[in-house]
C-alpha cells in the first residue's frame, strides 16, 4: 500500500498542472466528506469557501483562492475536472504550461472578485462561493481570444468552430443569471471570462512582444561602440527573426492543418515538430 501511494505520488509529480490541479482539488473533496461524515460541523468547508460577507474576505483572505478547490457535490467535481482536463489539453497547443496555470489562478482571482463586487452591490445578500468554474473559463476564454476560429470536434465527428460552443456556453449562463439561477457562481463565471481576456489580450501578447526585444533596447545603454559588432549583433538579429518567422509559418499552416481535419491528418514529421516547439515555448516561459 505505501509503495502504490508513493507512486501515485510520484505521477502525480511528473504530470503536468492540469493532472495536479484535479489531484488537489479531488483531494480536498474526499478530506472535507471524510470529516463531514465524521463532525456533522463543515469546518473545513467553511474555512476555505467564499462569502458575499466582505467582512469574511478580510478576516479570511485566503478565501479569494482556496474556494476554488471547493466541491460540495460529487457531480459538481466530476464536471469541473472533466472540463479543466480538455480546455488545459487544447489549451497546450497554443500556450505554455506555466501560462495556462497563470491564466487558471488569473479567473480564480478575477471570479472571487467580481463576486465580492456584486455583494457590495447588495445584488447578492448571502451567497457562498464554491468550485473552480471561473479559472476554468479563463483557460477557455484565453483559447477562444487567442484563435477563436480554430475548430473542434464535438463527440469525436461533428466539426465545428471554438467560438460557437463557447458562446453558447455564456449565452447559457447569461440565462440563469438572469432567471436568479446560482446568481454567485454565474457573477463568478464572467468574472473568469474577463480575466482570461484581458490576460491574453494585453498581459500574455504584451509578454511576447517585450520577449522579442534585445538587452541593448531594453535598457538603450552599454551599446558597443565597434561598428563591427554592431553590424554583427544586427546580422544575427535578423537571421534569427528570419529563423522564428520560419518556425511561426509553419507552426501556423500544422495548427490549421489541426483545425480543418484534426490532429491525425498530420504526418511523423509535422508531430514531432509540433512537439519539439511545444517544448521550446514551454522553456521560453
Amino acid at each position: 500500500m505505501p509503495s502504490s501511494l508513493s507512486r501515485t505520488f510520484y505521477a502525480i509529480q511528473r504530470s503536468d498542472a492540469a493532472i495536479r490541479l484535479i489531484a488537489l482539488c479531488s483531494t480536498v473533496f474526499l478530506i472535507y466528506t471524510a470529516l463531514d461524515s465524521v463532525f456533522h460541523q463543515g469546518a473545513l468547508f467553511n474555512w476555505l469557501i467564499l462569502q458575499s460577507d466582505w467582512k469574511h474576505s478580510v478576516q479570511k483572505p485566503w478565501s479569494l483562492i482556496t474556494y476554488a478547490f471547493v466541491h460540495p457535490s460529487f457531480l459538481g467535481l466530476l464536471f469541473n475536472m472533466v472540463f479543466l482536463y480538455f480546455s488545459s489539453r487544447l489549451g497546450h497547443t497554443f500556450f505554455s504550461e506555466k501560462t495556462l496555470v497563470r491564466l487558471f489562478f488569473t479567473g480564480v482571482l478575477s471570479g472571487s472578485l467580481s463576486f465580492q463586487a456584486a455583494a457590495l452591490t447588495r445584488l447578492l445578500p448571502d451567497h457562498t462561493l464554491v468550485g473552480s468554474s471561473a479559472g476554468i473559463y479563463a483557460v477557455f476564454t484565453a483559447i477562444c481570444t487567442y484563435r477563436p476560429s480554430f475548430n473542434c470536434y464535438l463527440f469525436g465527428t461533428l466539426r465545428i468552430e471554438l467560438i460557437y460552443p463557447f458562446s453558447a456556453l455564456l449565452l447559457i449562463d447569461l440565462l440563469d443569471l438572469l432567471q436568479g439561477v446560482n446568481t454567485g457562481g454565474q457573477i463568478a463565471h464572467f468574472g473568469g471570462v474577463l480575466g482570461g481576456f484581458l490576460y491574453t489580450r494585453f498581459i500574455w501578447r504584451r509578454g511576447k512582444r517585450l520577449g522579442k526585444l534585445t538587452p541593448f533596447k531594453k535598457f538603450g545603454r552599454n551599446v558597443p561602440k565597434n561598428s563591427r559588432a554592431v553590424s554583427a549583433i544586427a546580422m544575427a538579429k535578423t537571421s534569427a527573426q528570419r529563423q522564428k518567422n520560419q518556425t511561426e509559418n509553419r507552426l501556423n499552416e500544422i495548427l490549421d492543418k489541426i483545425s480543418r481535419s484534426g490532429y491525425k491528418s498530420l504526418s511523423k514529421p509535422e508531430r514531432h515538430f509540433l512537439k519539439e516547439t511545444s517544448k521550446e515555448l514551454n522553456a521560453e516561459s
